[in-house]
């Protein structure tokens, strides 16, 4: 139900009564009565985004209005936690399904008016205010649909604005499939089979590449700083080998970074590490493990 037909006059509804303009009791039915003290999350569930849009757009007067009033309160208050804060419980509400407000926006595609700066307003806040708080809701994956609020914003053909927007709050979603009763696909992927001439398929793509070796450099990184720095494990030692759960061929490329980094050799380290990660695909591993299956069946078949 879009909220610009709803008036003072209550006139128009389809449930109005039919001398509406004589009645007293309009205001009862009206969608401003009905949205009246509903939360976000609900009216973005509702549809009814331009009520929403109306509601954010007047955070920034509520946080002043409140701060001005109790002169105990920091001016950054709005950054502050605290659960009683009603914009970030409006912001972090969840519901049944593990959906927030973002997601429900996203569900009902961006082409509505009031979609995109309402997802603007909404990220930006997230980011600048919640930046520890909204981690949780830039990597939900609700159970219902497995996908992020990226997979989303790919399905109904986003602005490369906004895309780019909920991109760079979690890049981590540019590798992470939805359910397999959705396809088990990543952003890249849904983009390319619904919207491949799109420039946000084209964007997707780009950012995918450009992730995936910056994503397996740091991971391997971590790794080797954890075993050979940390840990203080030998770089090619079979006993530690087996302790850290590696196969052979990792833990050699594992040691090899290892024994330059405990020797402070870290130059050489990151030259190594800047060759790993190329040409690398989502679906590497997917890949890896099914001709491992393969192999794994012909050996107990002979």
């Amino acid at each position: 139900m879009n909220s610009s037909s709803a008036s003072s006059e209550g006139c128009g509804t389809e449930w109005a009564d039919e001398n509406c303009s004589n009645s007293s009791s309009d205001a009862d039915w009206s969608e401003d009565d009905e949205s009246e003290g509903k939360s976000l999350l609900w009216l973005c569930q509702e549809g009814q985004l331009d009520r929403a849009l109306e509601r954010v757009r007047g955070w920034d007067d509520e946080i002043a209005s409140r701060t001005k009033s109790d002169d105990t309160k920091q001016t950054n208050s709005r950054n502050s936690a605290n659960s009683d804060d009603p914009i970030r419980r409006d912001l972090l509400q969840i519901n049944t399904d593990g959906n927030y407000a973002l997601h429900e926006i996203l569900m009902g595609g961006t082409t509505d008016s009031a979609a995109a700066e309402l997802i603007h307003l909404l990220v930006s806040r997230c980011c600048v205010d919640y930046p520890t708080e909204s981690r949780a809701m830039f990597a939900a994956t609700p159970p219902s649909h497995g996908r992020t609020l990226l997979h989303w914003a790919a399905w109904g053909n986003a602005d490369v604005a906004v895309l780019e927007l909920i991109m760079r709050a979690n890049p981590e979603a540019l590798c992470q499939r939805d359910n397999a009763s959705h396809g088990s696909r990543t952003p890249r992927e849904i983009s390319e089979r619904y919207w491949p001439d799109s420039a946000g398929t084209t964007r997707l793509q780009r950012w995918t590449v450009n992730y995936l070796p910056h994503r397996l450099r740091r991971t391997l990184h971590l790794c080797v700083h954890r075993h050979f720095v940390t840990n203080a494990q030998t770089p090619f030692d079979n006993a530690d080998r087996r302790a850290s759960g590696l196969a052979p061929r990792p833990w050699f490329v594992a040691s090899v970074m290892g024994y330059a980094l405990q020797r402070e050799m870290t130059e050489l380290a990151l030259h190594i590490l800047s060759f790993i990660g190329k040409g690398a695909k989502v679906g590497a591993l997917k890949s890896e493990k099914k001709r491992g299956a393969k192999r794994r069946k012909r050996h107990t078949e002979t």
